[in-house]
């Protein structure tokens, strides 16, 4: 078998932490090449592991819980980002398809590190069922930045400070779960603008300007045009609500959460019930209609090409503790 610090490091912590590595590397470089995704340019030895490394993944079983370090080594690095340019609210609203990566349990900057190698356009930070705090997201944002990916932090919940905290954190874009009426999408547009759009309270420096001082009124213009707002809907009610909400002034985006939609209309766990695959549908035509973008939070890449090619063009991929 083959060894590295990598491995040696991993084999010690969760097989849930090697599962993020290898959906990071293995299923993005699939999907790059199907879906025909062009911000990453994939290394040949990302594109056609060697035979070693494939008989190391056949030897452990999938998921693994060792991933030899050639793959990281070779990752095509990007530019770090700043808080002046969001590339993914600019690709949405250009109707190109980004991909995010989820953490639950394993929130970190060297996870950051890894999905930003991977060429993940954002990482989605849930922290509704994570225990990630705000000191932690801060550092998270930071390391997200600098491998060129954008920190979107999920919130706990709908609310001022829930909203407006974690973007004076450094996240670029936020979240907001179990939403299900118009009113709570425009609390979430709210508290991630700035006056006149909105009602978040101006830092003018710190951990999301990079501690730079910028002039407030470019800050704000900047920040109003840049930070992602997006709602997770994953309910019934969100659904009969969803052409409502995806009407909401200043919104970017959608996320459908099915699991927790599978429950609330009794089919819980079903997540490719056909009413499930219809309310996604729904969701896709709204957002369609009022010129946003949107997307199920999916478990395969043969989800994400299929839902890709209905429409969607903001999706989430899988998380750290499946």
């Amino acid at each position: 078998m083959i060894q590295s610090k990598w491995s040696e490091a991993l084999l010690g912590r969760s097989v849930s932490v090697g599962m993020l590595v290898l959906a990071a590397l293995l299923t993005w470089v699939d999907l790059t090449q199907r879906i025909g995704l062009s911000n990453l340019q994939v290394s040949p030895i990302l594109a056609n592991p060697p035979e070693a490394v494939l008989n190391e993944l056949r030897y452990i079983g999938w998921p693994i819980c060792l991933v030899p370090v050639t793959f990281m080594s070779s990752a095509v690095p990007r530019a770090a980002i700043t808080y002046q340019t969001n590339p993914v609210t600019r690709a949405l609203r250009a109707g190109k398809v980004c991909l995010g990566a989820c953490s639950i349990s394993f929130a970190s900057p060297p996870v950051a590190e890894i999905f930003g190698a991977a060429g993940f356009h954002f990482y989605y930070i849930d922290m509704e069922h994570g225990q990630t705090g705000y000191t932690e997201l801060a550092d998270i944002c930071a390391a997200s930045k600098l491998v060129g990916m954008v920190p979107i932090a999920g919130t706990t919940s709908v609310d001022d400070h829930l909203v407006a905290r974690p973007l004076d954190a450094g996240a670029m874009g936020v979240i907001v779960p179990h939403v299900e009426t118009p009113g709570e999408a425009a609390i979430a547009v709210r508290y991630s603008k700035y006056a006149p759009q909105g009602k978040r309270g101006l830092l003018t420096a710190g951990r999301h300007t990079g501690f730079m001082e910028p002039d407030a009124a470019d800050l704000t213009d900047g920040q109003n045009r840049e930070i992602l707002t997006a709602v997770k809907v994953e309910s019934g009610l969100a659904v009969e609500n969803i052409d409502e909400i995806a009407a909401t002034p200043g919104l970017d985006a959608i996320l459908m959460g099915r699991t927790d939609l599978s429950a609330t209309i009794g089919i819980p766990g079903q997540t490719r019930h056909p009413d499930i695959d219809d309310a996604v549908e729904r969701m896709l035509a709204a957002a369609k209609r009022h010129g946003i973008a949107a997307g199920p939070h999916i478990e395969s890449i043969d989800e994400a090409l299929e839902w890709a090619d209905k429409g969607a063009t903001f999706m989430s991929y899988g998380y750290d503790g499946d």
